[in-house]
């Protein structure tokens, strides 16, 4: 169980790492906030909840293995290799189509809401 607890800490240790020298891990995280707090007030199902979880899940996910490669790619080689340069290009990429999907589910999700609202 220690054991257990020990690498919980760990994970914590990592997330906050990722967020502190991350752009866009921030930003990830804000509007991961503003979709919980528009879930809340527009009410959606509990379908709708479990596909903003899955979404946000697969983002910050994405996120934080993008900044260990980034991190790997940077203690490997401090000289500038175009192929190491791809590397962290790919997994940028990766982030960048998970939070793509997440926002077309997002709009699929929220904007008929919005719609409903205003009209």
């Amino acid at each position: 169980m220690r054991r257990f607890l020990q690498s919980i800490k760990y994970t914590f240790a990592g997330l906050i790492a990722a967020t502190k020298s991350e752009r866009n891990m921030k930003f990830h995280l804000f509007f991961t906030l503003l979709v919980l707090i528009a879930g809340w007030l527009l009410c959606i199902s509990t379908v709708e909840w479990m596909l903003v979880s899955i979404c946000v899940g697969m983002v910050i996910s994405l996120e934080v293995v993008n900044t260990a490669i980034e991190r790997m790619v940077d203690i490997v080689s401090t000289e500038r290799r175009p192929e190491l340069g791809q590397i962290k290009d790919i997994a940028g990429a990766a982030v960048f189509i998970g939070a793509t999907v997440a926002a077309i589910v997002g709009v699929l999700i929220f904007l008929p809401k919005i719609i409903d609202l205003i009209f």
